[in-house]
C-alpha cells in the first residue's frame, strides 16, 4: 500500500509537471490576446476596431466608397483615428528582377505574390516608421494622378539589391502602374496592425492613394477602395462608444454594402458579444479544468485497483499509467483549447504544447518503473 501511495503521488507530480511547463505558454498567449499588450501600453493606445467590405465591390461604385471615406475622415475629430492598413499584394513578371514572395518569403523571379502593404500618411507619422535613406512618403504621395508614378518604401533586405530611384512594373490590383523606389526603411520596422506586427523588412510600402477625377475608374480601383474603407478605427478606453454612435452608422448607412469588424483587445469583445465580463468567463473555464483534473484522478485510482488485483501484469502497469496521463493531460489542454475557440475564435495552444505534455507526463512513468525496478 505504501507502494502504490509513492506511485500515486509521481503519478500527482508528473501531472502536475506538464501543467508548470505549458501553463506560462498558456498564460502568454491569454495576456496578448485577452489584454493590451505592453507595446500597446507603451504606445497609450487604447481600442481598435477593425473593419472588413463584405461583399462585392465590383458591383458597387466607386463614388459611394469615396463618400464613405470621406466620412471616415473627415468624423475623426469626433474622438477617433482611422488608419489604413492593408496587405495587397503585388505581381511581377520580370525575370531580371527578383522579389520577396508573400506566399514563401524567399527572393524569387516572376514572383506572383509580392509582400506589399498599403498605408495611410498618419500611419508613418503614429508607427513611428524610419527611413534608413531617401525620403519618406509625402501628403502628395497619396494622391494618383493620371500617368503617374506611385512612390514606394522598400523593407531593410531590398536595400543591398535595389537603388534608390528604381523604377518597376507592378499588377495591382488587376492594373499595371509603374512604381519608383523613394526610401529604403530601417532594419527591423514595424507596422502594428490589428492582430499581429507586421515586419516590414521583405515588404514594399506603397500609399493607400486617393484619384484624382481624370483617372479611369477601373474594377481594380473598386477593390481598392473597398479596402481603404477596411482600416483600422483607433479610440480611447473611456470613448469606446463613438464606434457605435459614429462610425457603426456610417458603415450601415453606406451604399456600398456589407461591413463587419472586430475589437481589440479581446476582452471588449467578449463583453460585447456576451454582454459580460471576460474574468467570468475565465472562471468558469478554469472551474470545468479542475473538475476534469478531479475526474481523471479518479481514472487514475480506478485503474491502480484493476492492476492491483492482477487484472493487467504489473510490468505493463506503470507503462499504462504513462500513456494514460499523457491522453488525459492531452484531453485536459484540448478542452480548454476547444472553448476558446468555440466561444473567443482564438487558438491559445498548438500541437507542440500537447507534445510537451506527453513526453513529460509519459518521461515520468518511464522514471517511476525505473525506481520501483531497483527495490
Amino acid at each position: 500500500m505504501e507502494r502504490m501511495r509513492k506511485i500515486g503521488l509521481l503519478v500527482l507530480i508528473s501531472f502536475l509537471l506538464a501543467l508548470i511547463i505549458c501553463l506560462p505558454l498558456f498564460n502568454k498567449w491569454l495576456n496578448v490576446l485577452l489584454r493590451v499588450s505592453e507595446t500597446e501600453r507603451k504606445n497609450n493606445k487604447g481600442i481598435t476596431f477593425s473593419i472588413q467590405h463584405e461583399d462585392n465591390p465590383l458591383n458597387k461604385e466607386l463614388q459611394d466608397f469615396a463618400a464613405l471615406y470621406n466620412a471616415l475622415i473627415e468624423n475623426q475629430k469626433e474622438g477617433y483615428k482611422y488608419y489604413e492598413i492593408y496587405p495587397q499584394y503585388l505581381e511581377n513578371f520580370s525575370e531580371q528582377k527578383e522579389f520577396y514572395s508573400a506566399i514563401s518569403g524567399e527572393l524569387e523571379n516572376q514572383c506572383s505574390a509580392i509582400d506589399c502593404i498599403q498605408i495611410s500618411k498618419n500611419v508613418i507619422d503614429d508607427f513611428h516608421i524610419k527611413i534608413l535613406k531617401g525620403s519618406s512618403l509625402l501628403e502628395n504621395d497619396f494622391i494618383l494622378k493620371k500617368d503617374n508614378e506611385i512612390p514606394i518604401l522598400m523593407g531593410n533586405l531590398y536595400s543591398s539589391i535595389y537603388k534608390l530611384e528604381d523604377t518597376f512594373i507592378f499588377t495591382y490590383l488587376y492594373d499595371d502602374y509603374t512604381f519608383k523606389v523613394v526610401g529604403f526603411l530601417e532594419k527591423g520596422s514595424q507596422i502594428d496592425s490589428f492582430d499581429y506586427p507586421i515586419d516590414l523588412d521583405k515588404y514594399i510600402v506603397m500609399p493607400s492613394f486617393t484619384i484624382e477625377d481624370n483617372v479611369e475608374i477601373t474594377d481594380g480601383l473598386k477593390i481598392h477602395y473597398a479596402n481603404k474603407t477596411s482600416g483600422i478605427i483607433e479610440v480611447l478606453e473611456d470613448n469606446k462608444e463613438i464606434f457605435y454612435s459614429v462610425v457603426g452608422p456610417l458603415l450601415e448607412n453606406a451604399d456600398v454594402g456589407t461591413y463587419t469588424w472586430s475589437i481589440r483587445p479581446m476582452e471588449y469583445a467578449f463583453e460585447e458579444k456576451f454582454g459580460t465580463n471576460i474574468e467570468i468567463f475565465q472562471e468558469i473555464v478554469w472551474g470545468i479544468v479542475f473538475l476534469t483534473f478531479l475526474y481523471e484522478i479518479w481514472l487514475i485510482k480506478k485503474l491502480s485497483k484493476i492492476a492491483w488485483r492482477g487484472k493487467i501484469k504489473r510490468t505493463h502497469c506503470f507503462f499504462l499509467y504513462g500513456l494514460l496521463i499523457s491522453i488525459l493531460a492531452s484531453i485536459f489542454y484540448a478542452l480548454i483549447q476547444a472553448v476558446y475557440i468555440v466561444v473567443l475564435g482564438i487558438k491559445v495552444f498548438s500541437l507542440a504544447h500537447f507534445l510537451v505534455i506527453g513526453i513529460v507526463a509519459f518521461g515520468a512513468m518511464v522514471i517511476c518503473r525505473v525506481l520501483q525496478n531497483g527495490k
